[in-house]
């Protein structure tokens, strides 16, 4: 609720799908999202957000919808933002980083995160704790890759001259 107050987070959406292909997708309205004439059954659910013009899924969930006139969930999304800033030699890189979960374990995901011209960086996470990066300064310059890098609420800086790991 915070990051949506801060204007930090612009858009959430709540997206679904059922086992035999019918869909959805809402918009919230800041925190809540509305959604009607849904069919009982099984969905695959998630919900993404945007951040300063990108969007990110943060949560995924199999929600059972039964056969009422009504039904009403909560969902407690554990998203954290996290933001920092990548360098090389003390000058920002203008880039990317590509992110995975540090436990590997099957029906993980990892998602790129761009860089400014200053190399800051702003997104969420599902949840904090430790990531494997790999960092580029283009699709064929690939600067760093480190691993167990820890994000939590905060600032998250990465000198990728001190920080590298092959």
């Amino acid at each position: 609720m915070q990051s949506v107050d801060a204007g930090k987070i612009t858009k959430i959406y709540v997206n679904g799908k059922s086992a035999d292909g019918n869909q959805f997708t809402v918009r919230a309205n800041r925190t809540t999202a509305r959604i009607d004439d849904i069919a009982p059954g099984t969905w695959k659910v998630h919900v993404l957000c945007t951040i300063n013009r990108e969007t990110y899924m943060i949560y995924e969930t199999t929600l059972d919808v039964p056969s009422s006139p009504s039904f009403d969930t909560t969902l407690d999304i554990p998203a954290v933002i996290v933001s920092g800033k990548v360098t090389n030699s003390g000058e920002p890189v203008r880039g990317q980083m590509h992110l995975f979960p540090s436990e590997h374990r099957p029906g993980n995901w990892g998602f790129a995160v761009p860089f400014d011209d200053e190399g800051r960086f702003e997104f969420p996470l599902p949840k904090g704790g430790q990531w494997d990066l790999d960092i580029s300064e283009s699709p064929r310059h690939h600067l760093a890759t480190i691993r167990g890098a820890e994000f939590y609420d905060g600032s998250n800086d990465f000198d990728v001259a001190t920080s590298r790991s092959r």
